[in-house]
């Protein structure tokens, strides 16, 4: 929960709002302003749902409100560091951000209390939680509420195989491995990805419904690769995943190729920053090795790669 004007509170309740714990303050508040995203930005949130988490990072929160036309509505909540050292531009230098004091990284932007791609988003009246009204930008005083709810997946694992035609499993506990995508393109090398600074070696730095960020490098230092659904990779202002080394893309491993973009379990409602990442090189699981910077080559040898939860299971 967060009150929307400057010094105003952010809560997270781990019991269903029975109690509060204060995990920081708002240093600067949305007044009003919600960003239109243009054909060369975060494109992706055109496959979000309105009034719901658009993306989740270590570096920023940005929600949905409205898609008016072909692009949505979003606005953004940013760690301290992109507000008050103005490190990254997400949106910080527009009237549509709430800018806090907490690190990159932590509390709402890593671990238990990060929400996922498509946590709802509500307006608070004591009480009362309303779910956000369609087109509505958040304004001064406003309470503002997350759901970030528990995975319905318990002890998953997702595995790509990286290889061109290598297949996308998802296991969940002891059930049977299910096909869920197919490697279109492998990733082979790295690149510097911004806000990855803020996120450690093999971990998650960022969801959303045409990304999965992975990162190759400690915190401090960038590198990492990207995982791209087929339909957002090939939009004009996107199309150079398919021969940069640094990103993945995969398609439906369904006979009617139906769209990857926005669907669970990939790019909605279960990974979030923080989750981790392990190799597979010479037949062994291992730890991700260390790739730093723009890279081209360094993961040449990686036959694959696993997902699974980094924070339990909430």
């Amino acid at each position: 929960m967060i009150e929307n004007k400057p010094g105003g509170r952010i809560l997270v309740s781990f019991n269903l709002g029975k109690t509060w714990t204060q995990l920081g303050k708002v240093n600067q508040s949305d007044d009003g302003g919600a960003h239109h995203i243009t054909d060369n930005e975060f494109t992706a949130s055109d496959w979000a749902n309105v009034g719901a988490v658009a993306a989740s990072s270590v570096n920023a929160i940005h929600i949905k409100v409205g898609q008016p036309d072909k692009h949505a509505l979003v606005f953004s909540i940013l760690p301290r560091e992109l507000w008050d050292d103005h490190l990254y531009t997400t949106f910080r230098d527009q009237a549509c951000a709430i800018g806090t004091n907490i690190p990159a990284g932590t509390a709402l932007f890593q671990a238990m209390a990060a929400p996922r791609v498509g946590d709802p988003l509500y307006l608070v009246t004591g009480e009362n939680w309303v779910p956000w009204p369609d087109g509505r930008a958040p304004e001064r005083d406003d309470v503002l509420g997350i759901v970030a709810r528990r995975s319905r997946l318990r002890n998953w694992v997702i595995e790509f195989e990286n290889k061109p035609g290598g297949l996308v499993w998802l296991t969940v506990g002891r059930e049977p491995r299910q096909k869920i995508a197919r490697v279109h393109k492998p990733v082979s090398g790295t690149g510097r990805f911004t806000g990855g600074m803020f996120q450690s070696l093999g971990r998650i730095r960022a969801n959303h419904p045409g990304v999965i960020d992975i990162k190759t490098s400690e915190r401090g230092a960038l590198g990492g690769f990207q995982i791209v659904p087929f339909f957002h990779g090939s939009s004009d202002n996107l199309k150079y995943v398919f021969t940069s080394p640094a990103y993945m893309v995969v398609k439906s491993a369904n006979a009617d190729g139906s769209p990857l973009e926005g669907t669970f379990p990939l790019y909605t409602s279960l990974i979030r920053p923080g989750d981790i990442v392990d190799a597979k090189i010479n037949g062994r699981w291992q730890r991700m090795p260390t790739s730093i910077g723009k890279n081209l080559d360094s993961l040449r040898h990686l036959e694959g790669f696993r997902i699974r939860p980094g924070f339990g299971t909430l």
